[in-house]
């Protein structure tokens, strides 16, 4: 199955849901599952909390801040939610084990990510030097590398030292 993509900017986002009717959809016991994630309308202004169900894919509510006491009075009114995808918000983690301490919280992809590749990024830069030059073609790496799968370290140690 081909996937048709399309582009679209967060500016036109918010102005479609700014245009929502006011508490159209109906949560009842079906919903469980729940993503929350802060959004701005004006950066660095007014943030928001998007409430969303993940089975349904439906946005649930808009809160008109990110605060702790604004999020667990929301959860408070659906004890029967079971699971929560959230950003690595203090405010939103704290009302969540508050309000629901069973809740299974879970971090969602795009912070679960980003998360793995800014570690990825601090280990690399404290793990190598800033100036390490690479004198092997790529394919000289390729060859050596297969050439000698047991000790690659000895292999990149190698390499650094001639690069001094």
């Amino acid at each position: 199955m081909k996937k048709i993509g399309m582009s679209i900017s967060h500016d036109t986002i918010l102005r479609l849901i700014r245009k929502l009717p006011q508490y159209t959809i109906t949560i009842d016991d079906s919903v469980k599952n729940i993503g929350i994630d802060d959004f701005a309308f004006k950066k660095r202004k007014k943030y928001c909390t998007l409430i969303c169900a993940m089975d349904k894919r439906m946005i649930l509510d808009i809160l008109p801040s990110r605060n702790k006491e604004a999020v667990a009075d929301w959860l408070k009114k659906y004890p029967q939610i079971s699971l929560v995808s959230r950003d690595g918000s203090i405010s939103y983690s704290s009302a969540i084990t508050e309000t629901l301490p069973n809740a299974l919280q879970l971090s969602d992809n795009y912070h679960l990510v980003k998360n793995l590749l800014d570690n990825i990024n601090r280990y690399v830069k404290r793990k190598y030097p800033k100036d390490l030059i690479i004198s092997k073609s790529k394919q000289e790496i390729v060859d050596a590398v297969i050439e000698d799968e047991d000790n690659i370290k000895t292999a990149i140690r190698d390499e650094k030292i001639k690069a001094k």
